[in-house]
């Protein structure tokens, strides 16, 4: 397929993108059945350098993850990036990063009944999926840009709320609040010396 903006060749890795950014002129693309159509969806991405990049592959624990795009968010204290990663397998991944930090994780479904976001409180356990899970963090962002393919379209407008729980052996659970729907993604802590990146 080809940009209708400036009609560089555009190369779709998933059948599950939904959403694509020409590395050419930036324009945001939605991928529909006929074809690639403009978007209004406003990117205004801040660059930094990172272990991660796009068309990089990256190992970790004798696994090839393969990084497809990322959506950037802002809160308070600077941006955090969700990679959306394809496995050797084409499954797929979350791979969330702010500063150091790394997280891969997986969409989980929950099936029990979590608390408001306003009630959780840092330090403090929860008990969700059979487990015992540490409250470490709350954020609220915003929606700044994306890069890449992604599976499905930016929350523009509604502030997204973020829970961060923690396991034993660095399993991380993400609980994602945006207006009454509740995502999961559950997961590791990555070492950022254990992710082995491509030339």
């Amino acid at each position: 397929m080809n940009c209708p903006q400036c009609s560089s060749e555009i190369i779709l890795k998933s059948s599950l993108a939904a959403l694509v950014s020409c590395y050419h002129c930036a324009s945001s693309l939605l991928i529909e059945p006929t074809g690639l159509k403009l978007s209004d969806i406003k990117s205004d991405v801040q660059s930094k350098s990172s272990l991660v990049a796009q068309g990089h592959d990256f190992i970790w624990r004798n696994q090839l993850f393969q990084p497809q795009g990322f959506v950037q968010l802002q809160y308070a204290e600077g941006y955090r990036k969700e990679w959306w990663v394809l496995d050797n397998q084409k499954n797929t991944f979350w791979l969330s990063e702010e500063d150091e930090n790394f997280f891969l994780l997986q969409d989980k479904s929950l099936d029990e009944n979590v608390p408001p976001w306003l009630t959780l409180q840092v330090n403090t356990q929860l008990q969700l999926a059979g487990k015992s899970w540490l409250v470490t963090e709350k954020q609220k962002y915003q929606y700044n840009g994306f890069q890449g393919q992604l599976p499905y379209l930016p929350n523009l407008t509604n502030a997204l709320f973020y829970t961060y729980l923690t396991g034993e052996n660095a399993e991380t659970m993400m609980l994602i609040f945006e207006d009454e729907t509740i995502y999961c993604r559950q997961g590791y802590w990555l070492d950022p010396f254990e992710i082995e990146v491509s030339a």
